[in-house]
């Protein structure tokens, strides 16, 4: 159910990248991931570690007051806020001077991120419930609703810069309606179902919330960088080779959601390994069905353009692949109370990327983004699994060594899907 919940947003951001690329060009693209970009870096960090917090307490069979829940959604919407504000200030530079009115598309797009981060914090509630038919279900609309968006907009004859950033930015907030089936949802509080304090969740977050920036910044920095360091023609190839190779990351970022409700509830060195082997053979699949014949079908959707993408495309799909064991190890230390071991991680392996894509970017453009990110995600990977190997009694091998058990559970888990 995961899967398929996650499929949809990449599937529809997949779907539509031709839409895009042939209405707005290759300078047009990258004007739309400049604009996009700061909605989706503050939507990460504005969410503060809460939903995760959210996630982890209510699956551990606990719950918050209504004061607490009061107090996590003000700090949301502060967050929420503040976030505008600052990229209202640093929108002429993030926008290479604010020409035809960038800056001013930036800005108004992160005003999306205060509902943004509210249905962040639903996600979270129904995710501590493993209510995962709900969070698909605000999946699919997101992802329906973008599709339908940029389409209508393109039959129409209106698909512009800023119709394709109001799509990107309502979707989300529009998919969060779903949650309202979390209105008829009351779990039961019994005698051994104590309360957390509030301030558990603040801890927690606070932990958990240096992670996700220094995530978000992995993933996401290099396309507020490369504008201005190698111009918005070298972001639009990027951008395109980003959404193609970042397909595999349906598969773990559902294992990995999956992984962190469950070993909350009940800690299983052996599931975990087990997940965390058979997801990067998943991934490696996957990414091999997509990049293997890359050469014939991204000219041909794309348009001949966007052909200098591909060597950046099988670039990064090895640099997602590469990191899938230490995100689903990332996963086990959150769940297990040791968010700040992963957030350790991801923000060492932040510091090399941003210091990668001032030295690689201008001299290599969109390449030199993918190869900082190829060694940003090798040390954040790895630096999660030793932690987990000290602190949680893994071994090195429960994640690198394959065994054949891992194959048959990757084949029992497809029959599963098929309904077979």
């Amino acid at each position: 159910m995961s899967v398929l919940g996650n499929a949809f947003p990449p599937i529809a951001v997949l779907a539509t990248a031709p839409i895009l690329a042939r209405a707005l060009s290759v300078d047009g693209r990258g004007d739309l991931a400049a604009a996009t970009a700061p909605f989706l870096l503050a939507t990460a960090i504005g969410a503060l570690g809460l939903p995760d917090a959210v996630t982890n307490i209510l699956a551990r069979r606990s719950y918050l007051r209504r004061s607490s829940w009061a107090a996590i959604i003000s700090l949301l919407s502060l967050a929420g806020i503040l976030a505008v504000l600052l990229v209202w200030v640093a929108s002429p530079l993030l926008s290479d001077g604010g020409s035809s009115g960038l800056a001013i598309i930036m800005t108004v797009a992160t005003i999306g991120t205060i509902p943004a981060l509210l249905v962040a914090l639903l996600r979270g509630q129904a995710a501590g419930y493993h209510l995962w038919g709900v969070v698909a279900s605000e999946r699919i609309l997101n992802g329906t609703l973008r599709l339908v968006g940029i389409a209508g907009f393109a039959i129409a004859g209106q698909l512009t810069l800023v119709t394709a950033t109001i799509v990107t930015v309502v979707g989300p907030v529009l998919a969060g309606l779903a949650y309202l089936r979390l209105i008829r949802h009351h779990p039961r509080i019994t005698s051994d179902m104590p309360p957390t304090p509030g301030r558990a969740a603040f801890v927690f977050g606070s932990k958990a919330w240096l992670g996700s920036v220094a995530g978000i910044l992995l993933m996401r920095i290099d396309q507020l960088l490369i504008l201005p360091l190698a111009g918005s023609g070298q972001l639009g190839l990027y951008s395109v080779a980003v959404n193609v190779s970042e397909v595999p990351l349906i598969i773990n970022a559902a294992t990995r959601e999956v992984m962190f409700s469950r070993d909350a509830a009940e800690r299983d060195n052996a599931r975990a390994g087990l997940a965390a082997r058979v997801t990067f053979i998943a991934c490696l699949l996957c990414s091999i069905v997509v990049v293997a014949p890359i050469g014939w079908w991204l000219p041909l959707v794309f348009g001949q353009d966007f052909a200098g993408a591909i060597p950046m495309a099988i670039a990064a799909a090895g640099a997602v692949v590469i990191g899938v064991p230490g995100s689903i190890a990332g996963a086990t230390l959150s769940a297990r109370g040791r968010p700040e071991l992963r957030s350790y991680s991801i923000l060492a392996a932040c510091v090399l990327n941003v210091v990668l894509l001032f030295i690689l970017v201008p001299p290599f453009g969109g390449m030199g983004a993918v190869l900082a990110t190829l060694a940003g995600n090798l040390t954040s990977s790895n630096i999660c699994i030793a932690y987990a190997v000290r602190f949680s009694g893994f071994a090195w091998s429960d994640f690198y060594r394959l065994r054949g058990q891992d194959v048959v559970a990757l084949r029992s888990a497809l029959l599963r899907l098929l309904g077979k």
